[in-house]
């Protein structure tokens, strides 16, 4: 209907078809993920009459400037700032994938990737399931296309204030 929203949608329902296959996690991920695509899909995208929405700039997606996740996703870790390297533990996501670089962690703190979360059952039923409001509709994008990150545990022994932890997301 010349809506480049509606056009947007199409562009998302196309390109989540191409992708799905190959997005980790078992069934039940699966599932979650067509019904938060199809929420999405029946709510729309959110625009700036909502007022969460009201200063983003949403065109990358109306524009239809949207894009299969990247595979892969390893490679070298670039040379992080100093600030960041003093007396705490930093995590590198590149493109969401979590950087393992071999350094300690701090005692009583677990750091599992996304990926393999998700095969393990019952994980994804621990995610925070978006809702239906607008503000919660780019929440429902990310849902439907989540492939990497990283959980994160820490023991109830782990103390908070001893332990800095940085994620850099790259």
């Amino acid at each position: 209907n010349g809506d480049p929203r509606s056009a947007a949608l199409e562009s998302l329902r196309g390109v989540h078809a191409a992708v799905v296959a190959r997005l980790p996690g078992g069934e039940r991920w699966r599932t979650r993920r067509a019904e938060s695509l199809a929420r999405l899909l029946a709510r729309g995208l959110p625009t700036a009459r909502d007022e969460s929405w009201r200063y983003a700039d949403l065109r990358r997606i109306t524009d239809g400037a949207v894009a299969a996740p990247a595979a892969g996703g390893e490679g070298a870790v670039p040379a992080l700032p100093d600030a960041l390297a003093t007396g705490a533990t930093t995590l590198v996501l590149t493109d969401g994938v979590w950087q393992h670089t071999g350094t300690a962690l701090p005692q009583g703190l677990a750091v599992l990737r996304l990926a393999d979360a998700l095969e393990r059952s019952g994980s994804a039923e621990r995610l925070r399931q978006p809702g239906d409001d607008a503000a919660d509709r780019l929440a429902l994008l990310a849902d439907a296309y989540t492939a990497n990150g990283v959980v994160i545990r820490a023991d109830r022994s782990t103390s908070t204030s001893a332990t800095t932890l940085h994620v850099v997301h790259l």
